[in-house]
């Protein structure tokens, strides 16, 4: 399985050389700022909770169906909270993963090299382990509303990796 590539306008346009430990120049940025222990907010910025505000457009399917229904939205309230909640967090756990493989080619994007992917040193095991969690996390609301959207949720899941893989 071969990562995704970027086209060249992405690449420097002078050669690498190998990357140095933490705390030194960082060769591949070519900038003078140094990468720095990351925390518990780098982590979470990997989530990208800050994006969660999109899933809202769940809501107009929902209002949808309640009127071609003739049905009543009080009783469905708390299944749109966990559905919009799980399929937050399915998207965090795709998030959490392209922001992970993407970090090398972002450090020549203008606005990204700003991200903690990019700026922090960020430990691989905890960065999985918050991938597989929000995923896990995301598939239990699911289950809790129902089987076929278990199965949508996993579907979200899944493309999401396969966007990030070739």
């Amino acid at each position: 399985m071969r990562f995704k590539s970027y086209p060249s306008a992405y690449a420097p346009a002078f050669k690498l050389a190998e990357p140095r430990r933490i705390h030194q120049k960082s060769v591949l940025m070519n900038t003078d700022s140094t990468e720095t222990q990351a925390c518990l907010g780098d982590y979470i910025a990997l989530a990208r909770p800050d994006h969660w505000f999109k899933n809202i457009f769940m809501i107009p399917g929902f209002v949808f169906a309640l009127y071609f229904l003739k049905e009543s939205p009080g009783p469905y309230l708390l299944s749109l909270i966990v559905g919009v909640a799980s399929t937050c967090l399915v998207a965090s756990s795709n998030y959490v993963i392209n922001e992970w493989l993407d970090r090398k080619y972002d450090r020549f994007h203008p606005v990204k090299k700003e991200r903690a992917s990019v700026r922090q040193e960020l430990s691989q095991k905890v960065v999985l382990l918050e991938y597989f969690a929000f995923a896990l996390a995301g598939f239990g609301l699911a289950y809790t509303l129902s089987m076929p959207f278990l199965l949508t949720s996993v579907a979200l899941w899944i493309m999401g990796f396969l966007y990030n893989v070739e």
